[in-house]
């Protein structure tokens, strides 16, 4: 059997896992190498079996590269399977800064400066302000000295957000013109984080039949947070256009779930794999709940490899932290180094571990020579009002509580900081650590704890338990010294991995007593359950019998539910809308799209015409009550209706007036057309004055609506945004503008309200459920009736507009009526 190809992943990154350095005898003038920070060591082993997959990496270089150089360096990238996006300075500034750092980062982590009344601008001054935004200051001079055209970063005011949309949606097409020139038909299409969230919908409208699975580094913002952005809907709709999407944890999807349910009424149920899925314009989305796992096997390789090639820096990093812990303290005392690395970024929340600290060093006075807390801060250049303050803040508490509780010539608080920290770097501080600290107040992807672990595991396997520290093969990386046995973890509640690994302490850290606690209870902790907790979450990492890495497990999942390429031919799909209203429908086996230049020429050769008209806003899309009251089709008077047989189905829900007479008022002047009122229980032949029922006026009676009206009346005062409309002949009740789950909650209740007034007599009740319409309600109606039969036919479903609609009427007759059957329209 012939060997088949690996499959192509384009992995789609907003910065590629690479480290540029300028050589300017190099044909680009670049030196190209693997990045080592933890995020880049995840792109690298998302898929590692070459046999199955080979990964092509599609994202902008961490540099600015001048259009001289854009060629070769391409060209010097391809080698290395990556394919660069290159964007102007301006561009770029207004779309990582602007929107995604300034816009999606705080409203994504469910933060939001409601007003920032300092920084909001009318409408001219705005105008003004973003003609200066087009450079930024003066040009950064990088080390090498050669001057770079990136701008410097500045803070960006949240209610500015319309300001960079145009900018984060031209991105996203530029990249989706580079995803789309890489592709080859059965490639696979991997987007990751929240730049680019618009991608999908631009991807869809080129590449039909490519699968396009979206992960989430971050959280999804609950519902009340996310409907803040000015285009929540067009980033939903954006979304939806990919075949699965990825959270980290269930509480992320819920919200995104919950936003689907509020914004674009959409529901969604479960499949057999364990999947979501939630059912778009006739396409099915696939959501799942799965936490990055890293592969081991790698993060054994790189540890050991960063051990060997220790460089002059990190050296100089390691004999900084030891002296830090061991200067002013018994050389014979036993220490408990505490380790933390963090952005310098509010959601890290620093200060709030430093205040627990120092409260527990207030409190345990008999710990204040023994532990260390050693904390490294990433410079952030994306936020700087936000790195700024914080930095402040960290400086100042680090600085008073060594003055309150360090020995002397020593510290009890050791701060570092640093533009990035390399693997070798943060293996150091990780073999150095008996405790990994995390107190961030909402967190996404984190790769640091994985790292902590695996780099106490290599302590565990080199040293027995009462082991004196580590060294680096060529002997020159002493930490000796640290008594340590099993790592201990210290997580915040509001991290996503600490879902998973459970043997770590969690901890609230707004509750300052409670990380007291958990600080007092780690540093007294037994050896036995030290060791519990540690397997605990280290068999998070090997406990799975599947040696599969977590990447390919994932894409296998999304190839196996899709069946893209398959489903691509079994049925029609038709382009619907322009701009961020375009969607694509996919419609079952059988559907035929309406040809006009078909319909005029069977028209034309034949005699007689059948024309059926709605009124009212059935077919219509989202509206607001007003305006769909107001709509109706006046053109037809205008038009010149031939001497058939026309018929018109209308129908209204005029709180005020009666159905029939509404429809009389608007069309009641047009010849031969006929009239449909009351959900099809009148009619009215065209050039007749009179109003006909189906049925006898004497064989039928409205008693049971007294009944149910006061029970609708009940529902709808106690939900706010519905309302009852009355007809002749019907009830409805409209809960469109109600809260959507709440509304649906109580239409459920209120159905089971009205099926126990029909059972006073022989009743059917018939409940159906529309996927994108506004109001879906009783139209026409299937009755099989017999002698003294009574019907009860309660109709509810929807999206936004949503309607129960009523109609019971008593029939005497002999034989079955017959009539038009219940329908609808999604």
């Amino acid at each position: 059997m012939p060997h088949s190809p690996p499959k192509t992943v384009l992995i789609v990154v907003n910065v590629l896992p690479l480290v540029f350095e300028r050589n300017v005898s190099s044909p680009s003038g670049w030196d190209v190498s693997w990045a080592t920070g933890a995020t880049a060591m995840l792109y690298r082993t998302l898929v590692k079996d070459a046999d199955k997959y080979s990964p092509l990496y599609i994202g902008c270089p961490e540099v600015f590269v001048a259009k001289s150089e854009e060629a070769a360096l391409e060209k010097q990238l391809l080698a290395l399977r990556c394919v660069p996006v290159f964007l102007d300075p301006p561009v770029a500034h207004r779309y990582f800064q602007g929107f995604c750092k300034g816009v999606l980062w705080p409203v994504f982590h469910n933060v939001v400066d409601v007003y920032n009344s300092a920084e909001l601008q009318l409408d001219c001054e705005e105008q003004e302000a973003k003609e200066k935004l087009m450079w930024f200051g003066e040009k950064k001079e990088e080390s090498s000295g050669v001057k770079s055209a990136w701008c410097d970063p500045v803070s960006w005011n949240p209610a500015a957000q319309d300001m960079c949309w145009s900018d984060y949606c031209s991105v996203n097409r530029t990249v989706a013109r580079r995803v789309v020139e890489s592709y080859h038909a059965g490639d696979l299409v991997w987007l990751h984080d929240f730049h680019f969230l618009m991608l999908p919908s631009y991807l869809l409208r080129r590449l039909r039949t490519a699968l396009v699975t979206m992960y989430l580094h971050v959280p999804f913002p609950s519902s009340e947070i996310f409907r803040c952005l000015a285009m929540r809907t067009e980033i939903l709709r954006a979304m939806l256009c990919a075949d699965h999407i990825g959270f980290l944890v269930f509480e992320h999807a819920r919200h995104f779930l919950t936003s689907c349910k509020r914004l674009l009424g959409l529901d969604y149920k479960t499949c057999p794999n364990g999947m979501l899925v939630i059912e778009y314009n006739g396409r099915k989305i696939h959501i799942s709940c799965s936490h990055v796992e890293p592969d081991v096997t790698h993060l054994h390789e790189m540890l050991d490899q960063n051990v060997a090639d220790v460089n002059g820096a990190a050296l100089a990093f390691a004999a900084d932290v030891k002296n830090a812990i061991t200067a002013g303290r018994d050389p014979e005392q036993r220490r408990i180094v505490i380790g933390s690395v963090d952005r310098l970024e509010g959601l890290t929340a620093i200060p709030l571990k430093l205040r627990a600290f120092d409260r527990f060093l207030a409190t345990h006075p008999d710990k204040r020579g023994s532990v260390v807390l050693v904390q490294i801060g990433i410079t952030l250049d994306s936020r700087p009002n936000d790195y700024h303050r914080t930095r402040d803040n960290v400086l100042k508490f680090t600085e008073e509580i060594n003055r309150r509780y360090a020995p002397p010539g020593g510290v009890v608080v050791y701060f570092e900081e640093k533009r990035k920290t390399t693997c070798a770097e943060r293996v150091i501080l990780w073999r150095m650590c008996d405790i990994y600290l995390d107190t961030c107040v909402r967190g996404g992807l984190s790769l640091l704890p994985f790292e902590y672990m695996i780099a106490q595991h290599r302590n565990i396997q080199s040293k027995s338990k009462h082991s004196t520290g580590w060294s680096s093969p060529r002997g020159n990386l002493d930490v000796s010294g640290l008594d340590r046995s099993f790592g201990l973890m210290i997580v915040s509640e509001f991290s996503a991995y600490s879902r998973i690994l459970s043997g770590s302490l969690a901890v609230n850290p707004w509750k300052t007593d409670d990380m007291v606690a958990a600080f007092a209870k780690a540093c007294g902790m037994s050896y036995y359950e030290k060791h519990n907790r540690f397997y605990m979450n280290y068999k998070f990492l090997v406990g799975r019998s599947d040696s599969t890495p977590w990447g390919e497990r994932l894409l296998a999942d999304v190839e196996a539910v899709t069946e893209k390429m398959e489903d691509a031919t079994s049925g029609e799909v038709v382009q619907v809308g322009f701009g961020f209203d375009f969607r694509v429908m996919r419609f079952e086996s059988g559907f035929v799209c309406l040809d006009v230049d078909d319909l005029v020429k069977k028209c034309s050769n034949t005699s007689r015409h059948l024309f059926i008209f709605d009124y009212g806003g059935t077919l219509s899309s989202t509206a607001s009550i007003l305006d769909e009251e107001a709509t109706g089709l006046k053109w037809i008077a205008q038009v010149n209706l031939p001497r058939d047989t026309l018929t018109g189905k209308f129908e209204s829900r005029f709180p005020t007036r009666p159905e029939r007479g509404a429809l009389e008022d608007q069309f009641g002047s047009i010849p031969n057309l006929n009239l449909v009122a009351e959900n099809g229980l009148f009619i009215k032949i065209g050039g007749r004055a009179h109003w006909e029922c189906v049925c006898d006026e004497d064989k039928r009676t409205f008693d049971w609506k007294d009944d149910v009206k006061r029970v609708m009346q009940a529902y709808a005062a106690r939900t706010n945004g519905s309302f009852l409309v009355e007809n002749a002949a019907s009830l409805l009740y409209d809960y469109r503008n109600s809260d959507q789950e709440y509304g649906e909650i109580q239409s459920l209740e209120l159905c089971a309200q009205l099926a126990k007034i029909a059972e006073r007599g022989e009743a059917i009740i018939n409940r159906a459920k529309g996927r994108t319409r506004k109001c879906f309600k009783l139209s026409m109606l299937s009755l099989r009736t017999s002698l003294n039969s009574s019907m009860l036919l309660p109709v509810q479903s929807g999206r936004n507009r949503v309607a129960l609609s009523i109609m019971w009427i008593t029939c005497q007759t002999s034989s079955p009526l017959s009539m038009p059957s219940l329908y609808g329209y999604a």
